[in-house]
């Protein structure tokens, strides 16, 4: 008799947490062509950047001057890791706007 398995995946069952449910909706309502350069391709493009940065404990003001400037992922990228080194959001600008 073969041995019966049982299957569990917490990560498939696990309670959403209300702020994740609140940004797919977000994303949901969001239309465009990341591959555009136009405003609107652009705009889905910056969605996960963004919001990597809001994780990363940066500021609304600093994460809404990004998505100002077109956020993008490398954008992203390198302000997390000048904020993990202790750089200030307006030192990490300053960079940014360098490179």
């Amino acid at each position: 008799m073969a041995k019966s398995r049982i299957y569990l995946d917490y990560n498939a069952t696990a309670p959403l947490r209300p702020e994740a449910a609140e940004a797919v909706a977000h994303a949901l309502g969001v239309t465009g062509n990341a591959s555009s350069v136009h405003a609107e391709g652009r705009a889905v493009l910056s969605g996960p950047a963004l919001a990597r940065l809001k994780n990363a404990g940066l500021s609304e003001r600093f994460v809404l001057e990004l998505a100002r400037r077109g956020a993008t992922d490398e954008l992203a990228d390198q302000a997390i890791a000048l904020r993990k080194r202790g750089a200030r959001e307006d030192e990490i600008l300053r960079r940014l706007a360098r490179e």
